[in-house]
């Protein structure tokens, strides 16, 4: 009995690998930082973050970022999706994600439940409300999109 012929041919068709893996390499000299970068900004920051002998710590950068750490993910699988699609450049998605990032810290600064001032720092600042006298710890949030990193 003849056998019968058979051929077959494999066609690679790309359904969108090459776009990923552009955009993840166009990603990958980008570089968020979210922050406070003068260094009396970044001072007050770091104590009331962690506090000192005398001074309970408001970990209020940490516990936004704990808080928030599902949605910052969840969001940023979001805008990558967008970025790969074609819709939205990286560093577009970078600093959406990054202001985002920056409103959860600066809530946390508004809203956080801290260990209450002392009277002697309630007579100082004229506000009970713990990290708000002037607004300048809320206002000293700052992002930046950056090329490299470092």
């Amino acid at each position: 009995m003849p056998r019968a012929r058979v051929t077959s041919r494999t066609v690679d068709r790309d359904l969108g690998y090459k776009r990923i893996r552009q955009a993840i390499a166009a990603m990958g000299d980008l570089d968020a930082k979210i922050g406070f970068f003068t260094p009396d900004n970044a001072a007050k920051a770091a104590f009331a973050e962690f506090g000192s002998a005398n001074v309970p710590a408001r970990p209020f950068m940490s516990s936004a970022l704990d808080n928030s750490s599902l949605a910052i993910f969840a969001r940023w699988a979001e805008l990558l999706g967008q970025v790969v699609d074609g819709t939205l450049p990286e560093a577009r998605a970078l600093q959406l994600l990054a202001d985002e990032i920056k409103a959860m810290i600066q809530a946390s600064i508004t809203n956080g439940q801290w260990a209450p001032n002392t009277p002697s720092t309630i007579d100082d600042k004229k506000s009970s409300k713990p990290l708000i006298d002037s607004g300048e710890m809320l206002d000293g949030v700052e992002v930046r999109i950056e090329r490299g990193r470092g």
